[in-house]
């Protein structure tokens, strides 16, 4: 607010502020992971990338230069960022099963809040997933904005129009209890 007025940014972090404790930590915490980078790009690979995919059950190779095309990232992003804000040990690497295994409850865009998950699941059962860190209403609906890790070979900040092939994943609620383990393993397969 240095011009004193209270812009579009201003706001959002004012609404940041005002976010239960949980909600705040998975946003900021997204947002400090922006501009990381796939080294080289294109390979789904990377220090902190490997990080993440590695803590899901993904087997990563120790040499660094093999890439490994078939491991899409954004799953495992955000399953690290929401075990950083201390509500979750789920360990997902694949968008499906963020959606049907998760116990996530699906909410409509109306009701997404900062810190809940966008997503799309194609009927191969690939997709995409993102954690929310705000919402308004833009010319053509509501629009989100959003940390996504993978798109761009990097995670990046973006704006997604609502829809209907959109699903919302509530989180933070009773069925993200600190302490719960998925255990199932990594099924290898090109499936995010």
């Amino acid at each position: 607010m240095v011009d004193g007025d209270v812009g579009q940014r201003t706001r959002w972090a004012m609404a940041i502020e005002d976010l239960p404790s949980e909600r705040r930590k998975a946003v900021l915490t997204a947002v400090e992971c922006v501009g990381i980078k796939e080294t080289p790009m294109g390979s789904n690979r990377g220090p902190d990338i490997d990080f993440w995919l590695k803590r899901c059950g993904v087997p990563v190779p120790e040499d660094k230069t093999i890439p490994m095309p078939q491991n899409a990232w954004c799953a495992a992003f955000v399953s690290w960022v929401l075990s950083c804000a201390g509500t979750t040990q789920r360990k997902f690497a694949r968008v499906h099963d963020w959606v049907h295994k998760s116990g996530l409850t699906a909410v409509s865009i109306e009701n997404v809040q900062a810190g809940d998950l966008g997503c799309f699941l194609r009927p191969d059962g690939t997709g995409h997933i993102w954690l929310i860190i705000g919402k308004q209403m833009g010319s053509k609906g509501w629009v989100t904005m959003n940390v996504e890790g993978n798109t761009g070979n990097q995670c990046r900040t973006t704006l997604r129009e609502h829809t209907l092939k959109t699903i919302y994943l509530r989180t933070f609620n009773p069925a993200m209890q600190p302490g719960i383990i998925d255990e199932t393993p990594w099924a290898g397969d090109a499936t995010r």
